[in-house]
């Protein structure tokens, strides 16, 4: 089931933290203290961010992994 959040500002800004802190694949819990942020600020705004295309999600055992997807995200930010 798909869930839609209202996109707000800090949203976005959360967002904007975790594409800049993703280095190669990390796991939301590398991801959080990469970007400074709670564990559940990352697992709302990855979910986001995969549903809307920026980031690659695989799972690898009892982990879940999240990497970028380059050519979308240079977009985004050179818009």
């Amino acid at each position: 089931m798909d869930v839609l959040y209202l996109s707000t500002q800090q949203g976005q800004q959360t967002r904007d933290r975790i594409l800049a802190a993703i280095a190669g694949e990390m796991t939301r819990d590398e991801i959080a203290v990469a970007a400074g942020l709670t564990y559940e600020q990352v697992r709302r705004q990855t979910n986001t961010l995969v549903n809307e295309g920026l980031l690659i999600s695989r799972r690898q055992g009892n982990q879940r992994y999240y990497s970028t997807k380059s050519s979308n995200f240079k977009s985004v930010v050179s818009a």
